[in-house]
């Protein structure tokens, strides 16, 4: 059975990461240091069947894509500017043309600070 309404599912995903930012985060942020990462991937469609997304492809196609690459590495290797806003956006450019209703995307670099995108026309692969 197919739905007239969309849904959105949000499924949680967690890597452990270093990085170094410019001066202009903090002193203490231009010190290599680590954090774990949470990332929320949100996507919005029809339910279909009694599912409004295939859990199994969504987790493939982000572990693959962006877990695999991320986790248990220096994310200067990967981004100019390897802040949460620019995760945010690298993680999005890898998975917009991969996940079909890809809404919203949630970067917590601590349980307390996280940043929230939801497409744009401005994202690249290098932040």
């Amino acid at each position: 059975m197919i739905y007239k309404d969309k849904m959105q599912f949000t499924r949680k995903f967690e890597f452990d990461a270093a990085h170094a930012l410019t001066e202009s985060f903090g002193e203490k942020e231009t010190q290599l240091h680590g954090h774990r990462y949470r990332i929320d991937i949100t996507i919005e469609s029809l339910v279909k069947n009694g599912m409004a997304a295939n859990l199994n492809e969504l987790k493939k196609v982000v572990q693959t894509e962006v877990i695999d690459v991320l986790d248990h590495s220096n994310l200067n290797n990967h981004l100019n500017i390897p802040s949460a806003e620019n995760i945010a956006l690298w993680t999005w450019g890898k998975l917009k043309d991969k996940l079909q209703g890809l809404v919203e995307i949630k970067v917590y670099e601590t349980p307390n600070h996280w940043v929230t995108y939801r497409g744009g026309e401005n994202t690249d692969d290098k932040g």
